[in-house]
């Protein structure tokens, strides 16, 4: 049987008849390499190679490297890799047909997704996916019963509460900060994609924006202290005049039934449980038999071509570049020397969780003058974009004017629900538990300004 193209089959479902303006964020520009908002941010193809191999290490990290490759002793504990999203009830969020196009090609459901594809089109790739899909799609849950949303009140609440922050702003909203005569510039930085908010029952989507950090607990996605009716808002905004798109290839390809047990071995043998809990298991966090003392500059993830199993990541040229430089340190016995100091390792969590999207310190960071309109508060916003009343608080001396109490409250919470304005989200405490005390080491004895 001849096999339908991938890619024609994606190219029709997501683009045809697509509008030509960003009206809205599932509209935004794609992304055609993992996006690592951070390395993008701070990374660009004229830096120094010494520099460079500091955004590679960043890679590392954000890519979750460490969890199939080992890194050296002195670094595992700025390497460490970060628990992927969570699977139990996957199969009430997303309909097998989606679920089996994202497994089957990440990259070309959602571009500048992190999760790598392991499927190259090999013989029998199409069965393993499909196994895969049956195991996670057993996997169902009772969703909390959520309100009926308003996606004129979501659309709102998007671009004020701070999702711009890291998301695609959309064009036909005009932001209560900027001047009437302004024409608003889109974002230099890439947007963080949001196209799986299409893709997943609009229920399950409110559910998972009003507690992100049950689903993905690395704090990838914070927790914005969103009502049940504010995130059932922005879920009916997000899914705005979508309809979701049937699977045509994977009804072509008419893959009999792999049964559940298929499934269950093919996601271990794929090593899918180094980033993922299984529903009904755990984590595995062994590394594989390649720590990153050993690894090929050329093979692997940084080949040209994967085979099957091999993690595919699209990588672009700079970050190839830069994996390769960072691994290069690592073989030669470099240490984390640029880590050692509290201020260094500072900037490094501040870095992993983004908070510079949002926030400066030690003039680095804060957002770009595009996504800055979006920011609103109660001082006045006299002079935009380079005013600051309206903007989030730079975070220098934070330690010292905040001290640990203060921190504790800003950063672990509980805080209370905020009813208007940009917010200051929770990331979990396994993620900002570390912060609290390096700022507080850090601006030790610091006068607070």
């Amino acid at each position: 049987m001849t096999r339908p193209c991938l890619h024609v089959f994606l190219a029709a479902l997501f683009y045809a008849g697509a509008p030509e303006t960003r009206a809205h964020p599932l509209m935004a520009e794609p992304v055609n390499h993992p996006l690592v908002f951070t390395f993008d941010q701070f990374y660009l193809p004229v830096d120094p190679d010494e520099h460079l191999a500091g955004g590679g290490h960043l890679l590392l990290a954000e890519l979750n490297c460490s969890a199939c490759h080992a890194a050296p002793d002195a670094w595992r504990p700025w390497l460490a890799p970060k628990p992927g999203p969570r699977l139990d009830g996957v199969g009430s969020r997303m309909d097998a047909d989606m679920l089996w196009l994202f497994i089957r090609s990440p990259q070309h459901l959602k571009k500048g997704t992190q999760m790598p594809g392991l499927f190259s089109g090999a013989e029998g790739d199409e069965e393993k996916v499909e196994a895969v899909v049956e195991f996670l799609s057993a996997s169902t849950w009772d969703a909390p019963q959520m309100p009926a949303g308003d996606a004129m009140r979501g659309r709102n609440l998007y671009h004020e509460t701070g999702c711009v922050a890291c998301h695609e702003p959309a064009s036909d909203h005009r932001p209560a900060n900027a001047p009437e005569d302004a024409e608003l510039d889109r974002p230099g930085n890439a947007s963080v994609p949001v196209v799986l908010a299409d893709v997943w029952h609009q229920d399950a989507l409110a559910a998972f924006l009003h507690q992100p950090l049950a689903f993905r607990p690395a704090g990838r996605m914070p927790d914005m202290l969103l009502t049940s009716q504010e995130a059932a808002d922005i879920a009916a905004y997000l899914h705005l005049g979508r309809t979701q798109p049937g699977n045509a290839l994977r009804a072509a390809l008419q893959i009999p039934p792999q049964g559940i047990e298929r499934g269950r071995q093919v996601f271990h043998e794929m090593r899918c449980a180094a980033c993922h809990e299984a529903p009904g298991s755990s984590r595995v966090t062994a590394p594989s038999s390649h720590p990153m003392r050993t690894l090929r500059l050329d093979q692997g993830c940084l080949a040209e071509r994967q085979t099957s199993g091999i993690p595919r990541y699209d990588l672009n040229d700079l970050q190839k570049r830069a994996l390769r430089l960072a691994l290069i340190s690592l073989q030669a016995g470099a240490r984390p020397d640029h880590l050692a100091t509290p201020a260094q390792q500072t900037d490094w969590h501040m870095t992993r969780l983004n908070c510079y999207a949002c926030h400066d310190r030690g003039h680095k960071g804060g957002p770009e003058d595009p996504r800055a309109l979006y920011f609103t508060g109660t001082g006045s916003a006299t002079g935009l974009p380079g005013g600051s009343a309206h903007l989030p608080p730079s975070l220098d001396q934070a330690g010292a004017r905040l001290g640990r109490e203060g921190l504790e409250k800003i950063l672990l919470g509980p805080r209370a629900h905020v009813s208007s304005h940009t917010r200051m989200p929770l990331f979990g405490a396994p993620q900002v538990r570390p912060l609290v005390d390096w700022l507080l080491e850090t601006d030790k004895g610091m006068p607070a300004r």
